[in-house]
């Protein structure tokens, strides 16, 4: 496979939006809009090629003007966000605008996230990091009043910062 690129250009009409169940795969991913970026219960995933090894980097950015969201229909599977197993993967949130990521799973995969979001019922692996860019919060919410179970690095740089509302519970973090 090779690299994905899908751009949506033009005030008013550069909107990128995956229906449910939409996927895609490829050695790097980017999705770039001038509007916002809006996925619905879809999977995105780097792909292993022959010859891949942990000095490689591979990664999904998802670049917009305005917000940039992974959300959830009710009844439908989460979002399944996948990195490359044999390299260093990481997914990218490039936006000063606002990101809404709800009830995804984050498997094999960094996340980087450059503008202010909130993640709503988001699990991500251990042994994988969540950056927050200075300046920017990461808020997380859950549907009951459970902790944020993750044991993963949560990187905040000099003033990144992280808050809870709904039901979340961020006390062992």
């Amino acid at each position: 496979l090779n690299n994905v690129y899908l751009g949506a250009y033009g005030i008013g009409k550069g909107f990128i939006f995956l229906q449910p169940f939409s996927s895609i795969n490829g050695a790097n991913v980017v999705l770039e809009a001038e509007e916002p970026i809006t996925i619905y219960n879809s999977a995105l995933s780097l792909q292993v090629l022959i010859g891949d090894n942990n000095t490689m980097n591979r990664e999904i950015l998802l670049t917009s003007i305005k917000d940039i969201s992974i959300r959830s229909l009710a009844g439908f599977t989460p979002n399944y966000i996948k990195g490359n197993q044999r390299t260093k993967s990481a997914i990218k949130f490039n936006t000063n605008q606002n990101v809404l990521v709800e009830n995804a799973v984050f498997k094999d995969i960094d996340i980087s996230l450059l503008g202010n979001g909130i993640f709503k019922d988001v699990i991500w692996d251990n042994a994988k990091s969540i950056a927050v860019k200075d300046g920017k919060t990461l808020t997380f919410s859950k549907a009951n009043h459970e902790k944020v179970k993750n044991n993963g690095i949560l990187n905040l740089g000099d003033t990144g910062s992280i808050s809870a509302t709904g039901f979340a519970d961020v006390s062992d973090m």
